[in-house]
């Protein structure tokens, strides 16, 4: 193998004839999604990118992103109209109800949201965790971040290894070239119903050569003959599959403006496999001249 050279929400008080503050039993969820223990499920679909696989997906290429189960428990009181009584159980027989905060301009405040895994493949639901804080309009932006999780989980589409000769027909002992794109990728997502573009750049290409030699790692994507930079001499003859697995590092910009954040981690792709067939050419010795 060769390289070639060449928001959080304010503080909770609540008295008795207030008005900012009213006590109200637990709102219904929200239109347009499936009602599930005060609660939503948001469905997710399989989906399978053209053309591409990513490392952790089955041999069928498909990728099945988690189903989870969304809910906004109500802040609550027990025994007396006092916020900092919300969240406490509360013992049999006393008072109990919800606070609901009142935004400035009249809304009722979203309580802070949570969620917990429920599919695929689950028999007990993952851990409820706080996504966001709630609260009003006047409330200091809640700071969206895209995950190094949320990154991989992007339809990226795989590298696509080429090689010279492009019939895939080698020599042993002599250097095929080895060649991809390194153009990045644009895709659009949301984060806490926010949109989110994501620019994915490939930064590391691993390539396997099925004859159980060790990968080759590089930076460079190769370039075609007379220029290339990456190659691999096949040691014998026979019948091989090349595959390049891609490292992608991200960033992104949050609701088309401010500052293009980088993505705390990298995603993988790995490439359909390449077929290559390295043939032994032989010299003979004979009388005379020939051609």
């Amino acid at each position: 193998m060769s390289i070639l050279d060449r928001g959080a929400a304010p503080l909770l008080t609540v008295l008795v004839g207030v008005s900012m503050w009213q006590v109200s039993p637990t709102p219904p969820p929200s239109p347009g999604v499936n009602a599930l223990n005060d609660g939503y499920v948001v469905d997710a679909e399989t989906f399978r990118p053209s053309g591409a696989r990513t490392s952790s997906v089955d041999d069928d290429s498909r990728i099945t992103p988690p189903v989870y189960e969304h809910k906004r428990p109500p802040l609550r009181f027990c025994g007396t109209v006092d916020a900092s009584s919300a969240g406490v159980p509360c013992v049999d027989g006393a008072e109990s109800g919800d606070v609901v905060r009142m935004c400035a301009d009249g809304s009722v405040a979203l309580a802070p949201l949570m969620r917990r895994q429920v599919g695929p493949d689950l028999s007990v639901p993952g851990p409820w965790v706080q996504v966001d804080r709630g609260g009003c309009p006047e409330d200091p932006a809640v700071t969206v971040t895209l995950s190094a999780e949320e990154f991989r989980r992007l339809p990226l589409t795989s590298s696509v290894p080429s090689v010279q000769p492009a019939d895939g027909q080698g020599l042993v002992n002599l250097d095929m070239i080895l060649i991809t794109d390194s153009d990045p990728q644009t895709l659009s997502t949301t984060v806490l119903d926010v949109p989110v573009t994501v620019i994915a750049t490939p930064v590391r290409f691993t390539w396997t050569f099925g004859d159980g030699s060790e990968p080759l790692v590089t930076t460079e994507p190769g370039a075609p003959y007379p220029h290339q930079t990456v190659g691999y001499s096949y040691r014998e003859p026979g019948a091989f599959a090349i595959q390049l697995t891609t490292a992608w590092s991200g960033r992104y910009q949050v609701d088309g403006a401010g500052p293009w954040i980088d993505v705390a981690g990298t995603a993988e792709t790995v490439s359909e496999a390449f077929p290559v067939t390295i043939h032994e050419a032989r010299t003979y010795l004979v009388d005379g001249t020939w051609g």
